[in-house]
């Protein structure tokens, strides 16, 4: 009986930190929803990103990501704030091409082509036009203020010219360590 007690505290006190762990991982999760809900969208950011570096692949969190972000970006762009704007949807796109890996193809492809048609207009409006050199500068000067997931979308956007192909993949690789994800290539 004393051996069965002294085992179970012992499986107890190892159980413990992963037990804990689960329970912060859902805290920050149902934190970051209810911040959705009240539409306090940078305080749900925080909290969904808090959950992404913890577990990756987490489909609720990187989508509650991005749809946070899209909604920060159409808030922007009906106040014609389109260089907020277009760094909202450049980052919910960059969640949605990266993480989402579990959202069927086909919900991909209509989310992400809503946001390139807001992302395009945004351009539009700010009179820039863009090509893979454009992209992958574009995605250096946002990595080096900080705005990470933009910085991954325009590298992404800067893989199809040869020239750039191999400095934005760097590029990526130093998005995903900046934000902490264990994320491969």
């Amino acid at each position: 009986m004393i051996k069965k007690l002294i085992t179970l505290a012992i499986i107890s006190v190892f159980l413990t930190p992963f037990v804990t762990a689960k329970t912060a991982d859902n805290s920050t999760l149902v934190k970051a929803e209810k911040y959705y809900r009240a539409n306090k969208f940078e305080q749900a950011i925080n909290e969904y990103q808090k959950t992404i570096i913890k577990d990756t692949y987490n489909k609720q969190a990187t989508q509650g990501i991005s749809s946070s972000y899209k909604q920060l970006g159409d808030i922007c762009y009906q106040d014609k704030e389109f260089m907020r704007a277009v760094n909202y949807y450049r980052s919910a796109m960059f969640y949605i091409a990266m993480y989402s890996v579990q959202i069927k193809d086909y919900e991909i492809l209509q989310i992400t082509s809503e946001l390139h048609t807001l992302y395009n207009s945004c351009m539009k409006n700010l009179g820039i036009k863009l090509n893979a050199e454009s992209h992958y500068y574009m995605g250096e000067l946002l990595f080096s203020i900080g705005e990470y997931a933009a910085a991954g979308f325009e590298y992404s956007e800067s893989l199809s010219g040869k020239k750039f192909k191999e400095r934005a993949a760097i590029g990526l690789g130093n998005v995903f360590k900046a934000i902490k994800t264990d994320y491969k290539l």
